[in-house]
């Protein structure tokens, strides 16, 4: 049987936050659409050495979110290295959402910040939204075979002092074959794909 839509809205939550390896989430479907809920993956409480889990999206057609959060986040307080956020489909609209993979615990230059990578073998689209990783070695990529970003932002950002701010951060978009980096740069980005309004690509 093909693989059925799956619809989270009206504040619906899914929370896997762990204080020990794993805490995994998998949405699968053919169409998949969050509206003003909260998927959180991550790590609670954990221990030197914890690895949080991944948050993945697969969907065959489509994937949409409007409004709310995805987030796989070492909270405050808290050590291990946060995990990814992987969102695959044929095409990808971000609409005033959020997806944030964020180190916010208590040892910043020795754990990871994971990644947020989006791949649209169509088309991605973001409207007011924010895409990022804050921590050491976190990197935003995305990619599509056309890309349209409108008033929102891709920051890949560390503020440690005992890392050098933002050195080892990264921002990647790739439309078609080509690659642009920007290492440690915020600026109104045009000509990739299309840029309308304040797009801030940062890594810094």
């Amino acid at each position: 049987m093909p693989p059925s839509n799956l619809v989270l809205r009206e504040n619906a939550g899914i929370n896997v936050l762990t204080e020990t390896d794993g805490g995994t989430v998998r949405l699968t479907g053919q169409n998949i659409a969050i509206a003003d809920s909260l998927i959180s993956a991550g790590i609670g409480a954990g221990a030197e050495g914890t690895q949080a889990g991944s948050l993945l999206v697969r969907a065959d057609n489509r994937f949409d979110q409007v409004g709310g959060r995805l987030e796989n986040n070492v909270n405050a307080g808290a050590q291990g290295n946060s995990g990814n956020i992987d969102i695959r489909a044929a095409t990808v609209a971000f609409t005033q959402a959020i997806a944030s993979t964020s180190y916010l615990g208590s040892r910043p230059a020795l754990d990871f910040a994971g990644d947020v990578e989006v791949q649209a073998t169509q088309t991605l689209t973001l409207r007011d939204s924010r895409l990022e990783s804050n921590g050491f070695l976190g990197r935003v990529r995305i990619a599509g075979g056309e890309i349209a970003v409108q008033d929102s932002q891709l920051r890949a950002t560390s503020t440690t002092d005992a890392i050098g701010e933002g050195q080892f951060n990264v921002v990647q978009m790739r439309a078609g074959a080509t690659w642009f980096d920007r290492h440690r740069r915020q600026h109104q980005q045009s000509g990739i794909g299309v840029c309308r309004g304040m797009c801030v690509l940062d890594a810094g």
